[in-house]
């Protein structure tokens, strides 16, 4: 169970994907305009890279491994990707948005989400030898990671909105700047996960 934790915290806090690897770097810097939009494409993500990285472990455990197909890996991932992908849009669309304009502007990142983020974790997971509750640990980890990076960007763009900022530092620049900034304190949390 220490070990689960150490992982989790690891993924999330000193290997945030988003912040040191760069994935899924796009919806958190268009974050959301709401605080509630954020939490919901957080947790919808959060649920596709689970059920992603269960379905990408076992395909390779139980048949490119039984057949001798390690080299498929790569194809396996995006397969599962590619079908995975939708997925975040139409949980929020059914379960959560009460319009169709509304979860269209507020989902519009989460395809892009799809090929980054969800290819991203998955790969990183698969380079990694150490069992089913090492990559349940990572990928939640990842997922939790991305959901305070875009929670964290959204309230961030708020404070930005209303701050007097230079007219070359407005929109994207300003937001880069605070990734950076952001990602030099999730760096103080290197060594936190290793068993």
């Amino acid at each position: 169970m220490a070990t689960f934790i150490l992982i989790l915290l690891g993924a999330a806090l000193a290997n945030n994907a988003v912040l040191m690897h760069l994935l899924g770097v796009d919806p958190s810097i268009r974050s959301q305009d709401h605080l509630r939009d954020a939490v919901i494409i957080a947790a919808a993500t959060g649920c596709v890279l689970l059920i992603a990285a269960i379905a990408c472990w076992s395909i390779e455990r139980f048949v490119l491994v039984s057949f001798r197909a390690e080299w498929l890996r790569p194809l396996a991932w995006l397969l599962v990707a590619t079908a995975l992908a939708p997925l975040p849009r139409a949980i929020v669309q059914r379960h959560f948005s009460p319009t169709p304009q509304q979860s269209s502007r507020a989902l519009s990142p989460t395809l892009l989400l799809g090929n980054g983020l969800l290819l991203g974790v998955v790969a990183l997971n698969g380079k990694v030898e150490d069992g089913f509750v090492a990559m349940l640990a990572r990928s939640f980890g990842a997922a939790i990671g991305f959901a305070i990076v875009l929670l964290l960007f959204t309230a961030a763009r708020d404070r930005l909105d209303a701050a007097d900022v230079p007219a070359p530092f407005r929109g994207a620049p300003i937001l880069l700047i605070t990734a950076a900034i952001m990602a030099l304190a999730f760096m103080g949390f290197a060594g936190t996960g290793r068993p």
